[in-house]
């Protein structure tokens, strides 16, 4: 009886990592290592690898801050599962029912929860300041890019501020904000009006510059998905001519 065959292993471990990624990809598309593997895969497979360690979080780093609406979807389901405990709705059906609640409320009712967004915001800035820990890198802003106007909540904020500040030195911005957030839900809707009027001519301004901004300059969206498709192109043109020249 012949003595049983040894499974052929195409490299041993230790030499393997010695390869450099992009020698890797040229061996694993020649098909040196036994099964064809692509280079597109490859860099699926690492994409999928960062994708996996997204989870193991610092548990110490402060809690980002939500938007308002955010803080009343919050509000709105705790609400919900206590006057409706045994009812259960999907994701998609929920979020449709408070998306129209949202539309519902009135400007008054808003205004306190754009109010904790601001002391959130306020809140995680402060604590983003004392955190030692690594740092998210932020993304490059287009220098060309339009800025999104304030809305008119952080006018009346900007408006009351330094007198605020003036007023109680010692306060934080913490405070400040609360102060700000009682003031303008104290506020009737005749002495919000002018705000109102002067965040709407600023969004009027910001959408003429931001259709200006967007003829002229190329979305970076589109130039990563051209980067992108055109990397996959020459990845491929040199999978089938290496192909071709093994044949």
């Amino acid at each position: 009886m012949p003595p049983p065959l040894k499974r052929l292993t195409p490299a041993h471990s230790s030499d393997r990592q010695k390869i450099s990624p992009p020698a890797e990809q040229l061996l694993s598309t020649s098909g040196v290592w036994g099964t064809k593997v692509s280079a597109v895969q490859i860099i699926a497979s690492r994409k999928e690898n960062e994708f996996m360690n997204m989870g193991k979080r610092d548990h110490l780093k402060p809690k980002a801050n939500v938007s308002s609406y955010i803080h009343f979807l919050l509000n709105y389901r705790n609400k919900f599962k206590e006057q409706q405990p045994n009812t259960y709705l999907g994701f998609k059906e929920f979020s449709r029912k408070c998306s129209e609640k949202w539309r519902s409320i009135s400007k008054h009712e808003k205004a306190k929860y754009e109010a904790l967004a601001k002391l959130d915001k306020a809140r995680y800035q402060e604590e983003m300041m004392n955190y030692l820990g690594r740092r998210k890198k932020r993304r490059k802003r287009d220098p060309h890019a339009p800025r999104r106007p304030p809305s008119s909540f952080l006018l009346f904020c900007q408006d009351h501020y330094a007198q605020l500040k003036s007023e109680n030195p010692s306060w934080s911005v913490v405070q400040v904000a609360k102060a700000s957030g009682k003031m303008w839900s104290a506020k009737t809707d005749v002495d919000k009006q002018p705000y109102e009027q002067r965040a709407a001519l600023l969004r009027a301004k910001y959408r003429e510059e931001l259709s200006v901004y967007r003829n002229q300059f190329k979305p970076r969206k589109t130039r990563l998905q051209e980067s992108a498709t055109n990397q996959c192109r020459g990845l491929e043109q040199a999978e089938s001519d290496t192909t071709d020249g093994s044949n």
